[in-house]
């Protein structure tokens, strides 16, 4: 991670944002309860809409962790996103059943995890989509 760069799509540098007020509000009245870190990044997710490195800043110091224990939860769940993601989400799976159904002439325009400057479309991609369920391959 890198220090003390303004980030310019999160203004949550300072101590004066009201984003990180909230979240060490949060912090402070949850902090005694075990496993609290996960919550907290959950909930900063919520707030900030993403996990910028200030947001992790503000988990680690509320709970008295280092930064780099926080960025190796945060890094570990693909549930949260260390990059603000658009309007519109697409997941593309790549699990074994979907990879031997893809059409081999589609192309993918985005790149994982890439937010255009518009912020209108992001991707992830995901090995398994909730919406499979119990289908059966075709």
């Amino acid at each position: 991670m890198k220090h003390a760069k303004a980030d310019p799509v999160c203004p949550c540098q300072s101590d004066q944002d009201p984003r990180a007020q909230q979240l060490t509000a949060w912090i402070e009245q949850h902090k005694h309860e075990p496993g609290i870190a996960l919550p907290a990044l959950q909930k900063a997710q919520e707030i900030y809409g993403f996990l910028p490195e200030a947001a992790q800043r503000v988990v680690a110091q509320g709970l008295g962790k280092s930064l780099s224990e926080i960025y190796g939860i945060a890094t570990f769940y693909s549930m949260f996103s260390l990059t603000p993601k658009g309007r519109n989400h697409i997941n593309v799976c790549l699990g074994t059943a979907c990879y031997y159904q893809f059409d081999p002439y589609m192309e993918i325009q985005l790149e994982a995890d890439q937010v255009p400057a518009i912020k209108t479309f992001s991707q992830s991609i995901v090995k398994w989509l909730e919406e499979h369920g119990a289908e059966e391959n075709r």
